[in-house]
C-alpha cells in the first residue's frame, strides 16, 4: 500500500530547506553530499516524498544540524523563520562577528519593532 506524504513530511521538508539555505548550500550540494539528484532534495523539500531516517540523519550531519532539530519544531518562532527574509536577515547577522555590532543590530531591529507597534 503507497501512503500520500502527511502535513509532517512537508514541515519536515520546510525543516530541511531552512537548515539548507542557512548552511548555504544548493539543492545540488546538499543532493551531492547525500548521493541524490536535486531533483529528490526538492521533493523532499516540497513535502511530496518522505524522508527515510537514515537519510534524515544524513542530511542533518551535512547541515551540521541534530537529526532532531528536522523532526520537531518550534512552534510560531519556526514558522517567522520560513520567511525568506528572516532567513536573509539571519544569515547577514550571522556574519556580525564583533560583539558590539551584534548588540548594535539587534537593538535597531528591537527599536523598529517597537515602531512598528506604534504605528
Amino acid at each position: 500500500m503507497t501512503r500520500s506524504p502527511t502535513e509532517i513530511d512537508r514541515e519536515i521538508g520546510q525543516r530541511i530547506r531552512l537548515a539548507r539555505k542557512q548552511a548555504k548550500l544548493s539543492q545540488s550540494e546538499l543532493g551531492q553530499a547525500i548521493g541524490v539528484t536535486y531533483q529528490q532534495v526538492q521533493k523532499y523539500e516540497n513535502g511530496t516524498d518522505r524522508v527515510a531516517a537514515s537519510r534524515l540523519v544524513h542530511i542533518a550531519a551535512v547541515l551540521q544540524v541534530p537529526p532532531a532539530a528536522l523532526l520537531s519544531g518550534q512552534g510560531d518562532m519556526e514558522a517567522r523563520l520560513m520567511d525568506e527574509d528572516a532567513i536573509a536577515l539571519v544569515a547577514l547577522f550571522n556574519e556580525l562577528k564583533q560583539p558590539s555590532l551584534r548588540g548594535a543590530a539587534l537593538q535597531t531591529v528591537k527599536t523598529l519593532v517597537a515602531a512598528s507597534h506604534n504605528i
